[in-house]
């Protein structure tokens, strides 16, 4: 129940913010370094904590240094969020980096606990860290990711913007 309800308040908040963010651009209001920064927020968390996964399998790190490769990774990814302002582009990166470190973690977790495969919790673990990374991989994501905010966008279907089209640029039906 907690994985489900955080991943659930994940995407409820992650999507809250995106859809401010894309409607102060409606309004003519962009703020392409605050969407870069939350684009790294948002994609870098995951790809840090599949840095530091891969880290403590790999690296034999722990306690502080896993704590402290996460907090770097993660300013470094809102650093690049800041500084190339293009929302999409740093999102890309950081899905597609974290989904390649979390592949690369798997393989190696697996390499190094061959022998401990037979628990019925590691082949479960394994397969569904494989399947995130499979999803971060896979291109067509990023393109429904870009069609739900090209959907949002004005001038394109008024009528599938809704409430999000500034109140001035809203066409009768």
């Amino acid at each position: 129940a907690y994985l489900v309800f955080g991943v659930a308040l994940s995407v409820i908040v992650a999507s809250g913010v995106s859809l401010y963010l894309t409607r102060r651009r409606a309004q003519g209001r962009a703020a392409p370094r605050l969407e870069g920064a939350w684009a790294g927020v948002v994609w870098g968390a995951p790809a840090a904590l599949a840095l530091a996964l891969l880290a403590s399998v790999v690296g034999g790190l722990e306690g502080g240094g896993l704590v402290a490769l996460f907090w770097t990774a993660l300013a470094m990814a809102v650093a690049a969020g800041l500084t190339v302002g293009d929302r999409a582009a740093v999102a890309r990166a950081l899905r597609e980096g974290g989904g390649c470190v979390l592949a690369a973690a798997v393989v190696a977790h697996a390499a190094v606990w061959w022998t401990a495969f037979d628990s019925p919790a590691a082949p479960a673990l394994s397969g569904a860290f494989a399947i995130v990374a499979a999803l971060a991989l896979w291109r067509p994501i990023g393109w429904c990711a870009a069609g739900a905010v090209a959907a949002v966008r004005p001038g394109r279907d008024d009528k599938a913007v809704g409430v999000l089209t500034p109140p001035g640029n809203r066409q009768q039906p």
